[in-house]
């Protein structure tokens, strides 16, 4: 049956069947001719013979016999000839229904229908009833080809919708279908379809009731029409069942735009757009199924005839559907409504169906070469990262010709971002090796994702190429990464100078050896996060990568789930992503598609499968010129797991990557600390620092004033984290034979934690000596007062001293004189820290607030050098710090100020310490 405009009835059964009937009764009626010529001349001989014998008169009646048997054997040919003939024709035009309408488009669904359902390119044609005659389905063009105008019996009418719906969602995948309904006289007679919104909410939203929302969903309508458009032109194509097929999967939307009782509600707005959308809708994915009340008298300049004209027109009459576009004057026969059983089945198959389909698959490892870092840098570098119609996808980070330095990538939660980055990291590291290629790796959402980069359980199989590797990031550790790259872009720019050479590009084509450096930050907007100094370094640091980092060879890759209300990049955002021309976006809202791609640019909301991506390479612009519609690769964890081990045995001497673990304590640096050593400078370890640096932050003690350090906060792992590394530390830089004295406020049950370290010193020759708390304050005074001034080595540990009350009792120093000095186990500790130290006496003390401290140690808090804060309130924190220090976030973390040397406070992570030292040392 014909297309859109004037629509013809290409294969019409009952047709044939009415020719068939013709030529059989033209058989009869020459055969029976055929009897009367030979009667005549039967007569004829009677009358020519009258005379003649007896015998002759035998003879002539014997052959009048045989002529009437021979007449009468034709006659049976010819009739046995034409039903062949009608049988034939029968066949074929069964044959070509079956081919137009397979299975459910020409299945009859007045009962249960149980045949499987076929889950891709929709049938152009489908059934709307029997044809008489010889019984077959009369089918009629709709997908790609036209629609459909109803007229007559509403109930009938509305049997044919369903039906017709329910073939459809047979038929086409819920995440490229969508059902535009108009229902004025709120009937809800489409209601059995209502479920397929639990599964796919806009593949059929409820249906419009007034003009007003009708005129709005016919707006999308046309948008979709007009974004398949793009997508059909692009491609060079005629109409979307084409693009189904070159791109074998599903690409774009088919709409059913469903008017009930029209023209009821019907206003000239919406009169025009289905006129339009009926006029050139079909071959953009648009089809209009129309239910027309001849009774309904129609609203000024909507005349239904212009609708109906560029439909195919089925007139209910008596005796079924008949057609002025018919190739002639037939009569289909109604089909039975359909079965509300069937409907319900086929959808909720549809909607299982919605709920497991992922879209087609793209194996990442079909664009991974069997022959690792085949590749050089020295002009771009280039990821295979999965389909684009037939053709491999293919993003270009280049410093030139044309400039593409950095990338955006943006996508819903569930869109599969995360795999899209292990696309991108893994296709570049098998193409280029760790001498071409390095990768800063941060992650600030809650998982993990980037952990597998870095090394397993037995310390080995780290992907080569990660320099940095940071998990559950935080802002300051951001914001030393960003710090670091900026380092290493002025270490670049000194070695391009000392070679008269402006860019990594000359600078590789003159011999000399820089790999590219490729940072991606997943979430990167938890970076600009809020409006403090922090925030604002970080924006300053970012747009000073993102604008010379092109020539250097350092690129960006930002990913996030949502780039709107990113606080801190109000006033730079602009300026920092203008350094961006490579946008990359999974499905997400028309909002923030518009924000990651460009303004007016909502190709991503329109996308369908998790892993369907947009790609624009020209900042996002010109949708219809530059988007690029794509199937990202599925990177499965087998593969990548054995490509990574693969990288790690092909590298030569490959060096773990840094790896900051944002709510974990820091390993242990067993390598390190085996190298401490006696000196005369001591080393005392607090921690890692939140930098790019592999060295612990540590403080040095010397025989000079104020050594002291005084570890404030709440008991716990931190604190026992950061005591028990500085008494393993210090112990190690003590002259052998020194001893240790344990000041314990906490009792020993409670500081079993520090039995590690206290073995270890053992281990190094050291004495140590635990005085309980009771005692603290009479040991203070009586012993180690009168050693101060002696040159042996001693380390004083003081642990909970808040908890020793009498600490600041005074003492009678001449209990017989009621006149004479008295002195405080509180004394004895602010010399020891303002001067102890310069006979060999260091001191390290816990405390769990500045108000004990203080009263301990005097309010200027004499000779503590070193102040370790944990866990400490905003109040105490901006005491020692200042009143504009902004607090740590994060856990555990803890804060050292070194007031000796006037150097800025250090975020540290206390490490996690072993059960044993021995090992290390």
């Amino acid at each position: 049956m014909g297309g859109t405009g004037s629509p013809n009835l290409d294969v019409t059964s009952s047709g044939h069947g009415a020719q068939a009937e013709k030529l059989s009764a033209k058989v009869r009626t020459d055969a029976a001719a055929l009897l009367s010529d030979i009667t005549a001349v039967e007569r004829t001989l009677a009358a020519a013979t009258k005379d003649s014998a007896a015998e002759s008169r035998a003879e002539l009646a014997t052959a009048s016999q045989r002529a009437n048997e021979l007449a009468q054997q034709k006659a049976l040919r010819i009739e046995a000839d034409a039903a062949s003939d009608t049988d034939r024709r029968r066949a074929a035009v069964a044959a070509a229904v079956a081919e137009l309408a397979p299975d459910v488009a020409g299945a009859d669904l007045s009962s249960e229908w149980t045949a499987s359902q076929g889950r891709g390119r929709p049938s152009s044609f489908y059934r709307f009833g029997m044809a008489q005659g010889p019984e077959l389905p009369a089918i009629a063009p709709f997908f790609d080809r036209g629609g459909w105008y109803l007229t007559g019996d509403r109930a009938r009418s509305l049997d044919v919708v369903r039906a017709l719906l329910a073939r459809a969602v047979a038929q086409v995948p819920l995440n490229h279908l969508r059902i535009v309904a108009f229902d004025p006289r709120i009937q809800g007679s489409l209601g059995q379809f209502a479920r397929l919104r639990g599964a796919n909410a806009a593949s059929f939203p409820a249906p419009a009731t007034s003009a007003r929302d009708f005129d709005t969903a016919l707006g999308g309508v046309v948008a979709s029409a007009a974004s398949n458009g793009e997508l059909i032109s692009g491609a060079g194509l005629e109409n979307l069942g084409q693009l189904w097929d070159e791109n074998a999967a599903p690409q774009g939307v088919y709409t059913v735009v469903v008017v009930l009782d029209y023209p009821t509600g019907i206003d000239e707005q919406a009169q025009a757009a289905l006129v339009r959308l009926a006029q050139s809708g079909a071959s953009r994915g648009v089809s209009l199924v129309v239910q027309q009340d001849p009774d309904v008298r129609p609203e000024r300049d909507v005349e239904p005839t212009m609708l109906a004209q560029r439909l195919m027109q089925l007139e209910g009459t008596a005796s079924g559907w008949s057609s002025p576009q018919f190739s002639e004057r037939v009569v289909v026969g109604y089909d039975g409504a359909p079965a509300r059983e069937t409907i319900e089945g086929i959808v909720g198959a549809a909607a299982e169906a919605s709920a497991s389909n992922t879209g087609p698959t793209v194996p990442l490892n079909d664009y991974v070469g069997e022959q690792l870092w085949t590749e050089s840098s020295a002009e771009s570098i280039d990821a295979v990262i999965g389909r684009s119609g037939k053709q491999p996808l293919i993003l270009s980070l280049r410093t030139e010709n044309p400039p593409h330095p950095n990338m955006l990538i943006g996508g819903a939660v569930g869109q599969g971002k995360s795999n899209l980055l292990l696309d991108i990291v893994f296709s570049l590291a098998s193409r280029y090796s760790p001498a071409e290629l390095q990768l800063v790796l941060l992650d600030f959402k809650e998982g993990l994702e980037f952990q597998r980069f870095g090394p397993d359980a037995e310390g080995q199989n780290w992907l080569p190429h990660a320099r940095v590797l940071s998990l559950e990031s935080n802002k300051p550790f951001g914001v030393a990464v960003l710090d670091h790259i900026v380092a290493e872009l002025g270490l670049r720019a000194s070695i391009f100078k000392q070679a008269n050479a402006s860019s990594i590009n000359e600078y590789r084509r003159g011999g000399g050896d820089m790999p590219r450096m490729l940072v991606v930050i997943d979430e990167f907007h938890m970076l600009f996060e809020g409006d403090g100094d922090l925030t604002a370094l970080a924006v300053e640091r970012l747009e000073q990568v993102a604008k010379q980092g092109r020539a250097f060879g350092v690129h960006l890759l930002l990913a996030t789930q949502s780039l709107t209300g990113i606080s801190g990049l109000r006033a730079k955002g602009d300026s920092i992503f203008a350094q961006f021309p490579l946008r990359m976006s999974l499905k997400n809202t028309a909002e923030e598609s518009q924000a990651l791609l460009s303004q007016g640019n909502k190709a991503a909301s329109e996308l369908t499968y998790r892993g369907e991506v947009i790609v624009n390479r020209n900042f996002g612009l010109d949708p219809t010129g530059s988007n690029e519609r794509a199937i990202a690769a599925y990177a499965d964890p087998a593969f990548t797991l054995s490509l990574q081990r693969r990288m790690w045995a092909a590298a030569v001497a490959p060096e773990p990557p840094l790896v900051f673990l944002g709510r974990s304590f820091a390993p242990w640096p067993s390598e390190q600390f085996g190298e401490l050593a006696p000196a005369s400078s001591i080393t005392a370890w607090l921690g890692m620092p939140i930098e790019i640096t592999t060295r612990p932050a540590a403080v040095p003690l010397t025989r000079d004033v104020d050594q002291a350090i005084a570890v404030v906060g709440r008991s716990g792992e931190e604190l026992s984290a950061i005591m028990s590394s500085l008494v393993a530390t210090i112990s190690s830089g003590l002259p052998a034979a020194s001893r240790l004295v344990v000041l314990d406020g906490d009792g020993k049950d409670s500081t079993q934690w520090l039995l590690p370290a206290l073995a270890h010193a053992e281990r190094l020759g050291h004495t140590v000596q635990r005085i309980p708390r009771q005692e603290v304050s009479d040991y203070l005074m009586t012993t180690l007062d009168p050693a101060i001034a002696d040159d042996d080595t001693v380390l004083v540990v003081g642990l909970g001293l808040h908890r020793v009350a009498d600490l600041v009792t005074e003492h009678s120093l001449d209990p017989d004189n009621p006149f004479s000095d008295t002195a405080s186990g509180a004394a004895v500790l602010r010399r020891l820290a303002k001067s102890g130290a310069l006979t060999g006496k260091f001191f390290v003390g816990n405390w769990t607030n500045l108000r004990t401290l203080s009263e301990h140690m005097g309010n200027n808090r004499e000779g503590i050098g070193v102040f370790a804060l944990l866990g400490v309130g905003a109040e105490e924190y901006r005491e020692v710090l200042g009143p504009y220090a902004a607090m740590p976030s994060g856990s555990p973390r803890a804060t050292v100020l070194d007031g000796r040397f006037g150097d800025p406070e250090r975020v540290v992570v206390p490490f996690a310490m072993p059960e044993s030292l021995e090992g290390s040392s």
